[in-house]
């Protein structure tokens, strides 16, 4: 019986802040690259997030997975692990912006198109202020 070479490399991250104690473990594998047919395809990894709340003692868990096109030779786990989060960053500021600055989310649009027209102004006007 054949066993499957492991490649599995794990990088690790713990934050506090924002009342929490946030850990963060991504697994990095490079095994589907050949196995799946995906375009661009390098590795895949699991993120693992756990939510420590010291105040109640409570905990949150969420699992994500993802994929890159970058390989082995390119990333290393913990960069990738850094990579994750500071895209969150990013997603979260301009959705910020446009959610609680334009009252996007305020808006309930019937008409066909009024919504893409809409957020066509709206990063208008963003990169009119922030540009």
């Amino acid at each position: 019986m054949a066993y499957l070479p492991k490649d599995f490399e794990t990088a690790q991250s713990v934050n506090k802040g924002h009342g929490r104690i946030e850990t963060r473990t991504l697994t990095l594998s490079s095994q589907l690259k050949d196995f799946l047919d995906w375009p661009y395809l390098e590795q895949v990894f699991k993120l693992e997030r756990r939510f420590l709340f010291p105040k109640t003692g409570q905990v949150q868990e969420q699992v994500i997975y993802g994929i890159t096109s970058l390989s082995r030779e390119e990333t290393t786990p913990q960069a990738l692990l850094l990579l994750t989060r500071s895209y969150g960053g990013i997603e979260n500021g301009l959705h910020y912006r446009r959610d609680i600055t334009l009252l996007e989310d305020h808006t309930r649009l019937t008409r066909q198109n009024a919504a893409r027209v809409l957020a066509c102004l709206n990063n208008l006007v963003l990169g009119l202020l922030i540009g």
